[in-house]
């Protein structure tokens, strides 16, 4: 018996401006593009921006050589069953952002990406017709490729979402507004958060009406109730960009990581 290609449509969250900030002279947001690119190539890409965002986005994309143009079309089914985990499908990331990446099949879109529920209502046609939403932030720019695959043998296994996660290994203190500590929490039963996200288009809730705050679990979108989420190991160099500060330190580790190679 032989099984269907998994649809999988790829979506780029621009959450917060840290996703422009240039990493080797690479914009976040086009280096987590051309890591995509660079793993699967033939699967459709729509980048969710805030309506602020856009013409620069649109620049960047532009200047890098990248961007095939807003041609409308919102799904195209990959090539391959990229499922099968075969080391062919997988390049290793590049430290130049692999800025000559085949970017066809990229499509801008405005809406709040830090709203699940707008993310999901903006979506809502591609939701309907494909399997899976592979979502990335575009503020994480050094997202490997075992994590992605990871993260499809997770799915293949059931899940209806899941992502990646690293432990804490810091002490975590509640203090009062006066500074002084309340509580110390078990590191345990903390965890920290990394992207990218696949979730299946069947587990999103995509009733626009309903007030999912604080109920989307903290996912890009909505999750129905009973959805089955898992997680699975993530890395220390996935970090997200919140600060320039944090761009400086991925800067050192790709310089590190090239001198040391």
């Amino acid at each position: 018996m032989t099984t269907s290609p998994i649809r999988i449509h790829v979506v780029i969250t621009l959450t917060s401006p840290t996703g422009l900030l240039h990493l080797n002279k690479v914009a976040s947001v086009v280096r987590v593009l051309n890591n995509i690119r660079g793993i699967y190539a033939d699967l459709p890409v729509t980048i969710a921006v805030p309506k602020s965002e856009e013409s620069t986005v649109q620049d960047l994309l532009e200047r890098a050589g990248l961007h095939s143009g807003t041609s409308g079309e919102t799904h195209v089914e990959a090539k391959s069953d990229i499922h099968k985990g075969e080391k062919g499908l997988v390049t290793p990331m590049q430290d130049d952002g692999g800025s000559r990446t085949n970017l066809a099949n990229t499509n801008i879109v405005i809406c709040d990406p830090t709203s699940p529920v707008d993310l999901a209502k903006t979506l809502a046609d591609i939701i309907s017709s494909t399997d899976a939403l592979l979502i990335a932030d575009a503020s994480t720019p050094l997202t490997r490729p075992d994590q992605f695959e990871k993260l499809v043998t997770s799915f293949k296994a059931g899940s209806d979402a899941v992502r990646p996660y690293i432990a804490f290994t810091e002490t975590l203190k509640i203090v009062d507004s006066k500074a002084i500590i309340k509580e110390t929490l078990d590191r345990t039963s903390v965890k920290r958060i990394q992207s990218p996200e696949m979730i299946r288009c069947s587990a999103i809730d995509v009733q626009p009406d309903r007030d999912f705050q604080g109920s989307a679990g903290g996912w890009s979108v909505p999750l129905k109730v009973g959805a089955r989420v898992d997680y699975v190991e993530g890395i220390p160099e996935a970090l997200r960009i919140n600060t320039e500060d944090d761009r400086d330190l991925l800067e050192s580790f790709l310089h590190w990581r090239s001198t040391n190679a």
